[in-house]
């Protein structure tokens, strides 16, 4: 083999071994890329679940309904047209299995059985609202930060609550906050 043929070969494994090392860094690239993506993105759902915040306690009970007061103590409204996106799970003494129940109950506005609807929002101790106000029949408005909503949990009629019993109500918004009252 001439000098200029051994030339063009270390020249040539020279090229594909530095090609090579571009492929492999560049996988690598990208897979740092993918991975700081994804922290990313967990930073950003931790910063929205820490802005969106709520506490529940529960007001009162009869034997077909669980109250409770909802209060946003975080920073971002929650419009009233998520509401049938929330997810409201109460558990409670049932009379008539002679145990705990727990059910799912979904969003109507009209209050009816086996639902939960809104019966009555407030700022601060005061009923009503200057920011955003509620109106449920067209799905406008919010719950802005430091308002509270008086939420009621309508039973199905095959149970009948206990009240000498403790009760848990769950509220989880679709961005996934959620809190949890007993009482």
């Amino acid at each position: 083999m001439s000098g200029f043929a051994l030339l063009v070969a270390a020249v040539l494994i020279s090229f594909i071994l530095l090609w090579a090392n571009a492929v492999i860094l560049e996988g690598e690239h990208f897979t740092t890329t993918s991975e700081a993506e994804s922290v990313i993105q967990r930073i950003k759902m931790e910063e929205r679940r820490a802005k969106e915040a709520y506490t529940l306690s529960i007001v009162e009970k009869s034997s077909q309904t669980i109250s409770a007061r909802i209060t946003n103590i975080g920073l971002i409204p929650l419009p009233v047209n998520t509401f049938a996106h929330c997810d409201v799970i109460v558990t409670f003494y049932d009379l008539e299995l002679g145990g705990y129940s727990s059910y799912w109950l979904p969003y109507n506005y009209q209050g009816t059985e086996g639902y939960w609807y809104v019966d009555s929002v407030y700022t601060g101790n005061t009923q009503g609202e200057g920011i955003n106000p509620f109106d449920v029949t067209t799905s406008s408005g919010h719950l802005d930060p430091g308002e509270a909503m008086v939420v009621i949990a309508n039973l199905p009629s095959r149970s009948t609550l206990d009240v000498n019993y403790p009760s848990a109500m769950l509220f989880a918004t679709p961005s996934g906050a959620r809190v949890i009252g007993v009482g």
